[in-house]
């Protein structure tokens, strides 16, 4: 006699692991298991826009700082090669606050800090990063693509070459926006093997690119 078989009940989709905060101090949510990706949203002056875009175009930026510690940040190391003025120093106390705020994260660890124009598609392969939790902000250009966890395919993450998004059926890649501050765990973070944002950089589009990194030397909790 033939038995039924029972129909499998639906995969659940996977829950989403990023929050969106218009408060600084949110940031830290990204420290919750449940969480890989927390974006602070805010606006910066118009003013403090068009200058940069004309920093971003006319002058080529690339610092790498290794091995920094708060309070002895050196923020006019990185911001040397813009023009002087009002605009530059205004920039420089942002970098300064957003610093700050990730050691509030992370805690008290040595720093790589990066700032770059980008002219290219540095990494057009969807990925994720080999790091903590890394801050990001982009403040010229087209800004990085990531992918929710309730669209992203991870077995197809592995096994392709991730050139194209690795979403499932119905998923869709978000981007971050101009200005944005993300906090992006990576497969680094202890206990996050399974996930970490996954994201790449965004085609270049016209105009160069400018970007911030941080990201903590030795992984807090190692």
């Amino acid at each position: 006699m033939l038995q039924r078989h029972r129909a499998l009940p639906p995969r659940r989709a996977p829950k989403d692991r990023h929050r969106i905060v218009t408060d600084a101090e949110r940031l830290s949510l990204v420290r919750r298991s449940t969480v890989d990706l927390c974006v602070w949203r805010r606006a910066m002056p118009s003013g403090l826009e068009a200058w940069l875009d004309e920093v971003a175009r006319r002058w080529a930026l690339s610092v790498d700082l290794r091995g920094v510690r708060q309070p002895s940040f050196d923020v006019e190391a990185l911001v040397a090669a813009a023009p002087p003025g009002p605009w530059r120093d205004e920039w420089a106390q942002d970098l300064a606050r957003l610093l700050a705020r990730y050691v509030a994260v992370v805690g008290e660890e040595p720093l790589r800090m990066q700032l770059a124009t980008v002219d290219d598609r540095k990494c057009p392969r969807f990925h994720v990063d080999n790091v903590g939790v890394r801050l990001l902000c982009t403040y010229a250009g087209a800004a990085t693509e990531w992918v929710p966890e309730s669209s992203v395919d991870r077995e197809h993450l592995r096994t392709c070459d991730a050139m194209h998004a690795p979403t499932r059926a119905g998923g869709s890649v978000e981007h971050l926006e101009r200005f944005d501050v993300a906090l992006m765990k990576g497969s680094a973070f202890p206990g996050n093997g399974r996930f970490g944002t996954v994201h790449r950089s965004p085609a270049v589009q016209g105009a160069p690119r400018l970007v911030f990194t941080v990201d903590t030397l030795r992984v807090p909790g190692r």
